[in-house]
């Protein structure tokens, strides 16, 4: 993976240092009672889980993200706009760690994230099912309106994509800031794009959604100094998720009888970044270490240049 997170690299080093600990009390004859003294305290009782909140969970980055969340031991409040697909999520959970449990860890929740009623409800939804603070908040929803020049653009497209990605992460960041702000700490993660850095010929409308999120987090930062809470973006470049081959979402999908463009497009495809490689870069963002606040992470292909 193109890169590993801080929560995964910190941790680490604890564990090991611990190991090397009990090995060498056992090593130079040192008995099992010293030994439980240096690791009981991290033993007796575990922390709290912490709670994060996920837009657009239900699948490719999101859902990464959600799995990375839940494996680092938080419960995780995740939205999205298709029951089914939140469905899907749930019972994978579910699987993996039993019904009651998956409960207990998961909770979906189906609206859209540019409705402030819709905003509103998941927010108190959240704040229920956690029983108290919002450690972390990932602004991942968005959408693109696919290829087009400028002037072919409809207009009904350009408000899509600028009341989801624009106004969908302001009511989101108005409403986690309204719970972190009191607590005196919290990080907010958005997904931007690299396209908020470069020009995006037949992309227009999505690279200036993009633009904005990012001049609304850089804003917002500077507003949170001094009171706890962090907020920064990841900017992926292309990601190999569902979206690239549903065009009717904004997608660029490929003609199945047409076997020099299925081709062309599935080398796209394997090209791209995987949202796993995006989920750990937000995971890095949100287990950041207290004394860092990164403002963007921008990640491009490995072959991109």
């Amino acid at each position: 993976k193109p890169m590993a997170s801080f929560g995964r690299l910190f941790p680490a080093r604890r564990r090991t240092g611990l190991g090397l600990a009990v090995t060498a009390s056992l090593a130079i004859g040192v008995g099992p009672r010293v030994c439980s003294l240096v690791a009981g305290p991290a033993m007796e009782a575990a922390a709290p889980a912490r709670r994060a909140i996920v837009t657009g969970g239900s699948s490719g980055i999101g859902a990464a993200t959600v799995r990375g969340l839940l494996d680092r031991g938080y419960r995780v409040f995740t939205t999205g706009r298709s029951n089914e697909a939140l469905a899907k999520l749930q019972s994978e959970v579910a699987e993996r760690r039993g019904p009651a449990a998956s409960q207990e860890v998961l909770r979906t929740s189906v609206g859209d994230v540019a409705e402030e009623a819709d905003v509103a409800r998941q927010m108190q939804e959240a704040l229920d099912f956690f029983g108290g603070d919002v450690d972390a908040a990932v602004l991942n929803a968005g959408c693109a309106a696919g290829r087009h020049l400028l002037e072919d653009l409809p207009v009904e497209a350009f408000d899509r994509v600028m009341r989801t990605n624009v106004r969908g992460v302001m009511l989101w960041t108005q409403a986690v800031l309204r719970v972190m702000k009191p607590q005196k700490r919290g990080q907010i993660v958005v997904t931007s794009s690299a396209a908020a850095m470069r020009a995006c010929p037949t992309a227009a409308v999505y690279a200036a959604s993009k633009f904005a999120v990012q001049g609304l987090v850089l804003s917002v930062r500077a507003e949170l100094k001094g009171t706890g809470v962090k907020i920064g973006t990841v900017n992926p470049g292309a990601v190999a998720t569902e979206w690239w081959l549903e065009e009717h979402r904004g997608g660029y999908s490929y003609s199945p009888d047409n076997e020099l463009e299925k081709k062309e497009k599935l080398t796209f495809w394997n090209s791209m970044l995987s949202p796993q490689a995006v989920a750990d870069a937000i995971l890095s963002l949100v287990e950041q270490p207290a004394s860092s606040n990164i403002e963007s992470l921008v990640l491009d292909p490995s072959d991109f240049g």
